[in-house]
């Protein structure tokens, strides 16, 4: 029988080269010979962990890189389509932005200006005090007064645009990650599996307890051929005769 031989307890990731190292876990067994296997070691939930954590970060470059080119891919999609489906649709959101920009701004149109320069001397004219501080104040205070709506209504088209911009959709990363259950189930079946005997090695050791090179006869028939045949087993070199065929062949 061949000598036993022990594996030590190895678990893929510490020190693991960038991207998740080796194709291939390294599974560990105790008491492991080739020719009957050994008993799988327990994978070590902080050690699995290390190495999926270890593996993700070592791929960050390549999760980027594809989370990266697939946003960029659906951004584009996404605009071909509404500059496809909308005449100009490009420059009316600059325009609506830079509206929106003003707004925020407090920016009064010209236009309005003068309206309130003309409501400011009316109120003068009414008051029979044409040019008045009464009247620039009713004018300044008008003015500070629309700035404001100004404002707030810049406010609230902002929050609409936002609303209502559509987005191109994110790709998730997290499928590409490996998580720490499924780093230890992996090393789990890595164990189960180097513990297996060799099938070749296995197969050799069946074959000679089967029929040993000096003993015709099999091993669990322990060298008696009564045990193979039954009792009254003669033998003859190395054919073996129950009862029946013996009285036939010796009489």
């Amino acid at each position: 029988m061949p000598a036993y031989a022990t594996s030590p307890f190895l678990i893929a990731g510490s020190g693991a080269a960038p991207g998740g190292g080796a194709a291939s876990l390294p599974g560990s067994s105790t008491g492991y010979s080739s020719t009957y296997g050994g008993i799988p070691n327990e994978a070590n939930p902080v050690a699995t962990a290390g190495s999926a954590i270890a593996g993700d970060i070592g791929n960050l470059g390549g999760i980027y890189g594809i989370a990266g080119g697939i946003n960029a891919l659906n951004e584009n999609q996404l605009m071909s389509n509404l500059m496809g489906n909308i005449p100009g649709y490009s420059n009316l959101i600059s325009q609506e932005a830079g509206n929106t920009s003003a707004e925020l701004s407090g920016n009064l149109p010209s236009s309005v200006i003068n309206l309130l320069q003309e409501q400011g001397a009316e109120r003068g004219v009414a008051t029979g005090s044409p040019g008045s501080p009464n009247s620039a104040a009713a004018y300044l205070r008008a003015l500070g007064l629309t700035s404001l709506q100004e404002q707030q209504q810049g406010a609230a088209n902002l929050s609409q645009m936002i609303s209502q911009t559509p987005n191109a959709p994110l790709f998730n990363p997290d499928s590409l990650l490996v998580t720490p259950a499924q780093q230890q189930e992996a090393q789990q079946q890595a164990n189960v599996l180097a513990s297996a005997p060799v099938p070749q090695a296995a197969a050799l050791e069946a074959q000679s307890l089967a029929a040993p090179p000096d003993n015709p006869l099999p091993w669990w028939a322990d060298g008696n051929p009564a045990a193979l045949y039954g009792p009254g087993t003669v033998q003859r070199g190395n054919t073996f005769y129950t009862p029946a065929t013996a009285s036939q062949q010796f009489g």
